[in-house]
């Protein structure tokens, strides 16, 4: 099976039609976008998220595809990477993570499109963007 490297997670991973969703977003989102690498946390589970650790007892156990933070550490962005076409299913997963999450924004993607929330575009902002929106 072929692999991809995931710069993040610093590691070479098995190059799903998935995980190629997921690594050409986060290049995306570290050159064109402007996202911080190092606050960007890649398939984690939710107990394993910083600002949930004292939580654990009552996390499911999910996992979120990519997480932007703000230098804070409070969440950002949720986004959902999927092979296929974007459907009502797919963002109702990604909401339902945010339910614990609590990131202000949040994201489904796949290759050539994406859905952006709460407002309602097809691209994603930057990380300035994001913040400026947030704060004004």
């Amino acid at each position: 099976m072929k692999e991809v490297f995931d710069p993040l997670r610093q590691v070479w991973v098995a190059a799903t039609p998935e995980e190629v969703v997921r690594q050409t977003w986060i290049q995306r989102m570290i050159g064109q976008l402007k996202f911080p690498r190092e606050l960007i946390a890649v398939e984690k589970e939710l107990k394993a998220l910083p600002h949930l650790i004292e939580e654990k007892s009552v996390l499911p156990n999910r996992r979120i595809d990519l997480l932007a933070y703000m230098k804070t550490m409070k969440p950002l962005l949720l986004i959902e990477c999927k092979e296929a076409e974007l459907t009502q299913d797919a963002l109702d997963q990604a909401v339902s993570y945010n339910h614990y999450v609590k990131a202000p924004f949040v994201a489904i993607v796949n290759l050539n499109e994406i859905r952006f929330y709460p407002k309602k575009i097809s691209w994603l902002p930057t990380y300035f963007e994001l913040l400026e929106a947030l704060h004004g």
